[in-house]
C-alpha cells in the first residue's frame, strides 16, 4: 500500500508479469497441481494480463494451458510479447473481441471438461478477495474503492470482501476504452 496525499494505492502490479492476477493465477496453478490435475488442460480467455499471468503460473507448475486472445491488435505489444515467451503452452489469437474469446472458452470448458483460470474459476477468484481483506485490515475507517476493470472479477472480489464484513463503503468501477461492461450496466440502468 502506498499513499498519495489522502489516497491509498494498493499496488497489485508487482508480480512476475506486472498483473494484479499474478497471485490468483499462481495459487490456482498450485491448487490444480495439488489436486493432481496435470492431465486436465486449463483454458483462459484474455484481453492481455490474464493470459500472461496464467501462462507464467501454469508453466512454472508444468501444467497444460491454452490462452485465447483477440489477435487483431486489441492487446498491447508488451502483453503479446509476454505471452509468446512461454514454452510448452498454446497461445491462440482469434479474429474478434474479448467477448468472443470468452464464448470460445466457456464452450470448450463445457464440451471437454477443461479447467479455467479466468475469474469464473474460484481457484483464481478467491485469492483476489484476499487483496481487499488485507486492505481493510490495514484501515480503521470505511473505504471507498476505485477499481480499474475490463471485466468484473476484481470488482466482484472487492464486493465479496465487503459482504464478508470488511470495512468497504462504496466500490467504483473505472474503465478505459474497453468498456463493454460499462455500456451494459448503463443500458441496464436506463431500462429500469
Amino acid at each position: 500500500i502506498s499513499k498519495i496525499n489522502d489516497i491509498q494505492v494498493l499496488n497489485l502490479h508487482q508480480g512476475p508479469t506486472y498483473s494484479f492476477k499474478d497471485v490468483g493465477c499462481l495459487i490456482a496453478a498450485s491448487i490444480y497441481k495439488q489436486l493432481n490435475l496435470e492431465d486436465t488442460r486449463t483454458i483462459v480467455a484474455t484481453s492481455g494480463d490474464t493470459g500472461s499471468a496464467a501462462l507464467n503460473a501454469f508453466s512454472k507448475e508444468q501444467l497444460p494451458i491454452t490462452v485465447i486472445f483477440p489477435g487483431n491488435e486489441r492487446i498491447s505489444n508488451f502483453q503479446t510479447t509476454q505471452m509468446m515467451n512461454f514454452h510448452q503452452c498454446t497461445v491462440l489469437g482469434v479474429h474478434g473481441d474479448f467477448d468472443l474469446c470468452q464464448q470460445i472458452v466457456k464452450k470448450e470448458i463445457k464440451k471437454n471438461s477443461l479447467l479455467s483460470c479466468n475469474s469464473i474459476s474460484l481457484a483464481r477468484f478467491l485469492p483476489q478477495v484476499g487483496y481487499y481483506i488485507y486492505l481493510s485490515h490495514h484501515n480503521q475507517h470505511p473505504l471507498n474503492l476505485v477499481i480499474p476493470c475490463g471485466n468484473l472479477g476484481n470488482v466482484a472480489s472487492a464486493y465479496m470482501a465487503k459482504k464478508l464484513g470488511c470495512n468497504i463503503n462504496e466500490i467504483y468501477l473505472a474503465f478505459n476504452s474497453n468498456k463493454g461492461v460499462a455500456d451494459y450496466l448503463n443500458h441496464f440502468n436506463k431500462n429500469k
